[in-house]
């Protein structure tokens, strides 16, 4: 049930909708945010390419953010993806 979510093991906030962290958002083009929202669908290529290029770096931190992962140990599979929070 959307709203009923148990407290992150990152301590970061939940998305009402999806009930992953919301402490961070995507600041970059919207073909990439496109792209990343089908994780799901990645081949070996795609996570070469956000490997290489270091995509994680375009997530950012919100004020007031209390997600205890930092920037290096960002992982994609935490993060909301709604489509909102880019």
């Amino acid at each position: 049930m959307s709203g009923t979510y148990r407290e992150l093991d990152c301590k970061g906030r939940p998305c009402i909708l999806c009930g992953k962290c919301r402490d961070w958002y995507y600041a970059n083009d919207l073909r990439n945010w496109q792209w990343i929202r089908n994780n799901k669908e990645w081949k070996d290529n795609d996570w070469k390419y956000w490997s290489e290029n270091r995509i994680w770096e375009h997530f950012h931190r919100r004020d007031g953010a209390t997600c205890c992962l930092s920037s290096s140990s960002f992982h994609i599979f935490i993060a909301c993806l709604c489509e909102d929070n880019a």
